[in-house]
């Protein structure tokens, strides 16, 4: 569901700020049930018509189409304790995009230094902060190779058979 703490409106803000030059590049897609009032006032954000919109409930096989076929997954949310659509993120193996949260700046570092903030984090609630991290990966300026690194190391340190693993050596101790 697409609701106000999720900050569906500020990735919308973020998109038409955008130059012409970078919209142009890119394709916007929103997925996910929304209520059709804040449906309307998120449209009525998106002025040039540069968002596609799923607005429904997806099924697990076309949500994972959608990501499947992202390049990047932009989570800009305003609160957050923990994610499971960043786990979900990490999994696929996509780039991410979020905002700087406490939970997701301590999922993405893990037990790693924080090099690549600058190529994750946007500043939480503004959307020009995420519309200059949209066109610094528009121009290929951010370090995929490093992130992708990451995002491996995350998914593997997240996997099921190491959450199993520290289970067990708790329950031995």
């Amino acid at each position: 569901m697409q609701t106000y703490y999720k900050g569906t409106d500020v990735l919308v803000d973020a998109v038409n700020l955008l130059p012409a030059e970078y919209s142009e590049k890119i394709e916007t897609r929103i997925v996910g049930g929304v209520g059709e009032s804040y449906l309307q006032e998120l449209k009525g954000k998106d002025s040039n018509s540069l968002i596609h919109w799923k607005s429904y409930f997806l099924p697990n096989d076309e949500l994972y189409e959608e990501i499947n076929n992202s390049d990047v997954l932009v989570l800009p949310y305003r609160e957050i304790s923990q994610s499971g659509v960043l786990l979900l993120s990490i999994y696929f193996e996509k780039n991410i995009i979020c905002s700087d949260l406490p939970s997701f700046v301590e999922t993405i570092h893990g037990d790693l230094d924080n090099s690549l903030d600058h190529d994750f984090f946007f500043k939480n609630n503004d959307p020009s902060s995420l519309c200059e991290l949209l066109m610094r990966y528009i121009d290929s300026n951010i370090n995929n190779e490093k992130i992708q690194y990451r995002i491996k190391y995350l998914k593997n340190l997240y996997s099921w058979e190491n959450a199993a693993k520290a289970t067990i050596s708790i329950y031995r101790k």
